[in-house]
């Protein structure tokens, strides 16, 4: 999806930020396991989170909720990226 994003100090800060929303639960999702989920499956859905992941339904549907937040901001993270690149 998105090429080399492992290497840019913005990913994780968004990852970590996704990760320490509050999901109702006092527990916060693990940001490796998110960009894990980003970086190797072109297709996503919460049972294939919850199979991959030996997680638990309910589990699966809160990093589900986070893949979902996740490309969002990073899309347009790479999106403004790209047109300071192409400006600049």
């Amino acid at each position: 999806m998105w090429a080399q994003f492992g290497e840019d100090q913005a990913v994780d800060d968004i990852l970590s930020g996704i990760c320490r929303l509050d999901y109702g639960t006092e527990k916060s999702l693990n940001p490796a396991r998110l960009f894990v989920l980003l970086k190797s499956a072109d297709l996503i859905s919460s049972e294939l989170i919850e199979a991959v992941m030996r997680l638990q339904e309910r589990q699966a549907r809160r990093y589900m909720a986070a893949v979902k937040l996740a490309i969002k901001h990073l899309d347009r993270h790479f999106a403004n990226a790209t047109h300071e690149a192409v400006d600049g």
